[in-house]
């Protein structure tokens, strides 16, 4: 389908999409393609054709649901009913960047360029990136820092309109492709240059091994807005912890009830300060009630280190009494202390709705990391940011500084020590 003959999205919707797809299915259903369509199209802002709408559109628009309070759920289901219209009236639009989807066997297209594409070049960034690049560079780290270059390689791609090779590797060219980042791709100044990182990564390395001779010295880091880091207040935390005792939801697969898990998960995360995927990574070993001792465990930590920590009494009761309290006694007990078996983003749903019974809600996308600086702002009001520094597992103070609320610690009234001028 040509772009001038690419009709618009809800005009397929109608016309195309559901005589073809929706034929046997409950009118409830349509309905909601429909729902979703016309808030996409709302959304856009114009009646978008099919041809304008790539992932990284569809990606937006999900993020942008959430900022404005749509529920997790309802937002990502808008957003599949729209990828699915897109994939069909424009098969090879709309694949996720790294691979194909686990229902679909065609591989990722990108430009009209399949993953074999990028990588056929000889001098092609992507085969550097695979076959010498992450056997050296890469051991041992995540999937997620992996994909993370591939998917810059991957953008890279979309801004030259062809397989990008190491020759592309110049300051003007990476320089120009942070401009596009911010202006025609509308992104963030952070992932121009999370970006930039990315490739200056490979660029070093390619230098490194006599690959390209020019210097990464002309393309510089841009500067960013440092907003103030937002904690809450101890008042506002205890209304979190009372709204969690209400929960009542998930209950399949919970090992625990909803009302007793989470207050022991959030007072866990406010005494330790730690991440989420490290308090769910701790073992039921890992708790000693006799010490009131938890540990975390290095392979689950983004640091890669090991943390122990000693939890007040208000969260080892709380600890306790969820040990007490499970559904049903199972065969086999879970691995994990705070066992969660349905996946990992599910539970931001979750604290979504416990923090909007506390009257706590925001848009914003760092609900539970605020937990984290709020743990940092209170022990740095208490007993100093150094103290802090180590309860994160931070490498230099300069980081928790990121973290601390200075609205909560007193630390800008400086001027009330100043002599007033008469």
């Amino acid at each position: 389908m040509s772009a001038s003959a690419a009709p618009a999205l809800s005009t397929y919707l109608e016309s195309d999409f559901i005589p073809a797809v929706l034929t046997d299915v409950k009118a409830g259903t349509v309905n909601e393609y429909r729902k979703a369509v016309r808030r996409f199209v709302g959304w856009t802002g114009c009646d978008i054709r099919l041809h304008d709408i790539d992932e990284f559109l569809v990606e937006r628009f999900l993020r942008g649901l959430l900022k404005e309070g749509v529920g997790y759920k309802s937002a990502r289901a808008w957003s599949v009913y729209v990828r699915r219209v897109v994939r069909h009236g424009s098969p090879g639009k709309c694949l996720k960047a790294s691979g194909h989807r686990p229902h679909e066997s065609k591989p990722t297209v990108i430009n009209g360029m399949t993953e074999e594409a990028l990588r056929a070049p000889t001098r092609s960034l992507m085969r550097f990136f695979e076959d010498q690049y992450i056997p050296r560079r890469m051991l041992g780290c995540k999937s997620g820092s992996v994909d993370q270059i591939r998917w810059t390689i991957s953008r890279y791609a979309k801004f030259l309109g062809r397989c990008p090779l190491l020759d592309d590797l110049s300051n003007d060219r990476v320089t120009s492709f942070m401009a596009w980042i911010l202006n025609v791709r509308h992104l963030s100044l952070s992932s121009a240059n999370g970006s930039r990182k990315n490739l200056l990564s490979l660029w070093n390395y390619a230098r490194k091994r006599g690959l390209i001779r020019e210097e990464p010295n002309d393309c510089e880091k841009l500067k960013e807005p440092k907003n103030l880091p937002t904690a809450w207040t101890l008042e506002e935390i205890g209304r979190i912890i009372a709204a969690a005792r209400q929960q009542t939801s998930p209950k399949t697969g919970m090992v625990y009830p909803a009302y007793v898990f989470f207050p022991a998960l959030l007072l866990a995360a406010y005494d330790t300060g730690l991440r989420l995927s490290a308090l769910l990574g701790i073992r039921r070993d890992d708790w000693r009630s006799d010490r009131n001792e938890l540990t975390a465990m290095a392979e689950f930590a983004k640091t890669a280190v090991a943390q122990t920590f000693i939890v007040s009494e208000q969260t080892a009761e709380a600890i306790h009494r969820m040990l007490q309290e499970p559904h049903c006694t199972p065969d086999k007990w879970p691995e994990f202390l705070f066992h969660w078996p349905i996946r990992k983003d599910a539970i931001h749903e979750h604290f979504r709705t416990i923090l909007k019974r506390a009257g706590l809600y925001s848009k914003g996308m760092d609900t539970w990391h605020r937990m984290r600086k709020s743990s940092a702002t209170h022990l740095t009001a208490v007993i100093g940011i150094e103290a802090a520094s180590r309860q994160l597992g931070h490498s230099s103070v300069e980081m928790t500084k990121r973290y601390v609320d200075p609205r909560l610690t007193g630390h800008h009234n400086a001027a009330q020590s100043l002599p007033r001028p008469k």
